[in-house]
């Protein structure tokens, strides 16, 4: 068997753990290139859809058909290749302040 990833299980914030399985994948994060048209929409709590760019390059994350903003995270790599293999990602959102958006991105086993 493999390595061992018994650190940072079920964890609210990870960083750089390419070796955690794509339905513990977990991480908590801005917006990045936020849609100001978007954000004021949201509220705490609300379940955004992420979704591969059509360059397969980065996610976007999306409300309602409309592009809400990027993500950029040292996870984004692993989450790209999780969404490939099929996974379904949410983020959660956990704070608007103006032209700002923290969210957590989880697994859909998680949400």
């Amino acid at each position: 068997m493999g390595g061992s990833n018994s650190n940072n299980r079920g964890g609210g914030s990870q960083s750089r753990n390419q070796d955690v399985a794509c339905d513990e994948l977990k991480f908590n994060t801005q917006l990045s290139s936020p849609k100001e048209e978007v954000l004021v929409l949201l509220e705490v709590g609300l379940l955004l859809e992420i979704e591969l760019s059509p360059s397969k390059t980065t996610c976007v994350v999306i409300y309602k058909s409309k592009i809400a903003g990027t993500i950029i995270h040292l996870n984004l790599k692993q989450l790209i290749n999780c969404i490939i293999a099929g996974n379904t990602f949410y983020a959660r959102v956990r704070s608007v302040d103006g032209a700002k958006c923290a969210i957590t991105v989880l697994h859909e086993s998680l949400a």
